[in-house]
């Protein structure tokens, strides 16, 4: 198993990720624009030196078929962590 694949550095990173949401959250407070939070993630992300990609572009697959339509994950963490959604790994997908 890769290091970076271990349950101990997932759980880290998990930990990471939501104290930075808690900090913008407590910065910001409620009611702004999407993008506004997702800008603040990015300057918390930089801080922690973790990488991402913004608005990650994939075409899901359902039942083993690969549809048409574009799905967009607003920042995808280290190549595994959609923060949006429950974490999950990288969609397998080519962008």
């Amino acid at each position: 198993m890769h290091p970076l694949d271990s349950k101990r550095y997932i759980d880290e990173l998990r930990y990471e990720i939501i104290g930075a949401a808690i900090r913008v959250h407590r910065e910001m407070g409620p009611g702004l624009k999407e993008t506004v939070y997702e800008e603040c993630m990015i300057l918390e992300l930089k801080g922690l030196d973790i990488s991402f990609e913004q608005q990650f572009r994939f075409r899901p697959v359902y039942k083993g078929i690969q549809l048409k339509t574009t799905s967009v994950i607003d920042l995808l963490v280290e190549d595994r962590t959609n923060i949006t959604q429950p974490f999950q790994t990288k969609p397998d997908l080519e962008k």
